[in-house]
């Protein structure tokens, strides 16, 4: 089984370990990424207990547990490895039932599936409590790289886990795109041009139940006419992963625009009008999808 790790054979570890629907026991699945363990060492062998009612006290030969000592970057382990064999005769093979390594808890909230080594495996939002096995990956000792599946949204940041005999969880690192983040900037500032052609202290482009413009006027004045916006700066802007696994959007540092427009204290005609202006920040947030492959920002 040690050779099978050694080769970066996942096919022959199914077969002596009888894993073949677990991730990493796929042929291809440590390939690449993985760095099987060195120095194997067998320390004991011991046959199971007796069966129960034999008189002849004799250890049950079918049954066996196996201390090996082994070393994963440059740390050593010990573990006991449990074997059983089935039927008669002289000729009967040996299987591995409770093979070396341990668990792994597979964390994001970004991503569905990630890869660890060539092996594709699901990922859980959290760590299942107690014993319990729900969405955890069994893996063989070793080192392994950990990386997303990746998405339109986010990009994979590898990073290593050293599996041995504990088990453990390890959180998927991603990135936003940098091409999405071109592309929601681009969607802000054409959003800002857009609301900056409505001419109202409080613009709104009318594509929404709901005002979508960024910035608004506030007057003191009833009587108000010809107002212009200038866009003086746009906000600058962060992508980020919300704990839901959304990507949204931040204002790291608010845009600026200038309302000129004209204003009358008289209420009959003729009006004296003054001219006057204000300016306001730039603000967005919201969240960013994909829809048809293509990105789109809510705000």
């Amino acid at each position: 089984m040690f050779d099978a790790l050694a080769d970066r054979d996942g096919g022959r570890l199914a077969e002596l370990v009888d894993c073949a629907g677990a991730a990493m026991c796929q042929p291809a699945a440590l390939r690449t990424g993985y760095q099987p363990p060195d120095q194997v060492e067998i320390l004991t062998v011991a046959y199971g207990d007796p069966a129960a009612g034999d008189s002849t006290r004799r250890p049950n030969r079918n049954h066996a547990t196996v201390s090996v000592r082994y070393r994963v970057d440059g740390q050593q382990h010990d573990q006991a490895v449990t074997l059983i064999r089935d039927g008669s005769g002289l000729t009967r093979s040996w299987r591995v039932v409770t093979p070396p390594g341990a668990l792994v808890d597979i964390l994001s909230t970004t991503v569905a599936t990630a890869r660890l080594a060539s092996g594709e495996v699901p990922t859980v939002r959290e760590a299942s409590a107690g014993d319990r096995r729900d969405g955890a990956v069994w893996a063989p000792p070793g080192v392994y790289t950990l990386a997303a599946v990746e998405t339109p949204l986010v990009a994979a940041r590898p990073s290593t886990v050293l599996v041995a005999s504990e088990r453990q969880a390890v959180t998927v690192n991603v990135a936003v795109r940098p091409e999405v983040v071109d592309v929601v900037t681009r969607q802000i500032r054409e959003r800002v041009d857009a609301c900056a052609t409505q001419p109202t202290l409080q613009p709104d482009t009318g594509t929404g139940p709901l005002s979508n413009c960024p910035m608004r006027a506030e007057t003191r004045y009833s009587f108000t006419r010809g107002v212009r916006w200038t866009v003086l700066d746009y906000p600058r802007v962060e992508l980020r992963q919300a704990n839901d696994g959304a990507v949204t959007v931040h204002t790291l540092a608010p845009g600026q625009a200038r309302a000129d427009y004209s204003y009358t204290l008289d209420v009959i005609e003729p009006r004296a009008w003054t001219a006057t202006a204000t300016t306001v920040d730039i603000s967005v947030g919201g969240t960013v999808s994909v829809d048809g492959g293509r990105i789109t920002w809510a705000g």
